[in-house]
């Protein structure tokens, strides 16, 4: 009788493609597998940053946004040349604030991290343009979920609509300022995000402070700013 060796049981195959996805989703902390809110508890505001989809950042593509990150860490430098180009990158793990410059744009970008008990934290990340003056040119509210990244702009920010906006400049600017009428585009809202604390400016393009947008309870809630 002749002897044929059995092949290798397939389940063998099957578990080394497992092992290699498992090894793949530790490999992010936390990422995008099914992180719960104590879980992201442990993440900082430079893992979101480099964790956030290029198109939400597209002046800071994933790859310079991780060598930004690791450069920092392990030199503790923020002024870094790559790709022909200077970045300068201000990190603030304590309080949840990241901020970069470049000669690649004018203005910069921002990502803030935002958390409420039993929630799961809220991201924050804008780029500013400056030119004459200041302004969002782009503006989003993100959390990251076991399916990817959701975006609640709508549902965690106050709106604040033209007529608001000439009815807080008026009250709150000086009486040398100018005058400006409904809808002129300097009393767009400017959205400033917070260094330290959790309370986000609103300011008109001319740098009149005209709201505070509180965060309670897991959303913005709008008020007068304090004298």
């Amino acid at each position: 009788m002749i002897y044929w060796p059995s092949p290798k049981p397939r389940k063998s195959l099957i578990y080394q493609i497992f092992a290699t996805v498992l090894a793949l989703i530790i490999s992010v902390p936390f990422g995008l597998a099914g992180a719960t809110a104590s879980q992201h508890q442990k993440l900082l505001v430079t893992d979101y940053f480099k964790l956030l989809p290029d198109s939400y950042l597209p002046l800071l593509p994933s790859q310079v946004r991780n060598a930004l990150v690791k450069g920092v860490q392990q030199s503790q430098k923020n002024e870094w040349f790559l790709n022909g180009k200077t970045y300068w990158i201000d990190i603030d793990t304590t309080n949840e604030y990241l901020r970069v410059r470049s000669t690649a744009f004018e203005g910069f970008i921002e990502v803030a991290v935002w958390r409420a008990k039993g929630q799961l934290p809220l991201i924050g990340v804008t780029t500013v343009g400056c030119g004459p003056v200041c302004r969002n040119e782009s503006l989003h509210f993100l959390k990251m979920r076991s399916n990817g990244w959701i975006e609640v702009t709508s549902s965690v920010l106050p709106k604040i609509d033209a007529s608001m906006m000439l009815d807080a400049y008026r009250r709150h600017k000086k009486p040398d300022d100018e005058e400006f009428k409904l809808n002129d585009i300097n009393v767009s809202p400017f959205f400033v995000f917070p260094r330290i604390g959790t309370t986000i400016q609103v300011r008109t393009l001319t740098g009149v402070r005209v709201f505070d947008l509180l965060w309670i309870n897991g959303q913005f809630k709008i008020q007068a700013p304090k004298p």
